[in-house]
């Protein structure tokens, strides 16, 4: 007969969505999150020369505002994608200790509940598996909250090097004011994409006020223009 023992009622359909959560941080960096192209960026001066020359010509013109889409550059930063390749194969493998975890404090529980549960051997086991179960979920909690330190760290150190290539080239430039651009969503079924582009700052800009593809070429070295 199947009985309920107190702290055994922790649920664990709760815990997988503990990792489950985490997952957001390896789906990308913006509402165009993972639409990069995942060709080798160039790491050459030379291709960063070149860029830099040919964006420069259609730069805008002197005392202008100008328009940056911030997530296409951030999601092609050679260092974010490599922390965003970690951080998915740490997730996976969290992931997969998770399960195997999970079926067998499951295992264990179905045992113990066949038992009578008057038994005080049983109600001792009972309450260690309650412990388990919790110290499990704490366990993927802290794992979620160092994935979501690791990317929060990676991103704040790829902005800032981007915050210093828009404010040398604006500075060349005589650009007086740079607004937050968004590019058409990826994917259209994806709500929170379409959402975020309806509701974007910039409505719209001339391709002269464009200065992604010349901060695509600094930080990246290679000219991103389509």
């Amino acid at each position: 007969m199947m009985k309920s023992f107190g702290k055994v009622r922790v649920g664990l359909g709760a815990l997988a969505m503990c990792l489950l959560v985490a997952g957001w941080a390896i789906r990308g960096f913006g509402t165009t999150a993972g639409a990069a192209d995942m060709r080798p960026a160039g790491d050459t001066q030379a291709d960063a020369r070149v860029a830099r020359t040919s964006a420069e010509s259609a730069a805008p013109p002197p005392g202008a505002v100008a328009v940056l889409d911030v997530t296409a550059v951030m999601n092609e930063m050679p260092e974010l994608r490599e922390m965003r390749t970690s951080i998915q194969a740490d997730f996976q493998r969290a992931q997969a200790q998770f399960q195997k975890r999970q079926q067998e404090l499951v295992q264990r529980r179905q045992e113990l509940q066949e038992k009578s549960a008057d038994d005080p051997a049983v109600r001792g086991e009972m309450e260690k598996l309650g412990r388990e179960l919790e110290q499990f979920q704490a366990e993927i909690q802290l794992q979620q909250r160092e994935l979501l330190a690791r990317e929060g760290k990676a991103l704040m150190e790829a902005y800032a090097r981007l915050n210093a290539a828009v404010s040398e080239y604006c500075k060349e430039q005589g650009i007086a004011l740079v607004l937050r651009s968004t590019g058409r969503p990826a994917n259209v079924a994806n709500a929170q994409e379409v959402l975020a582009y309806v509701n974007r700052d910039v409505i719209w800009a001339q391709d002269g006020l464009d200065i992604t593809p010349a901060i695509k070429g600094m930080l990246i070295g290679k000219d991103s223009r389509p």
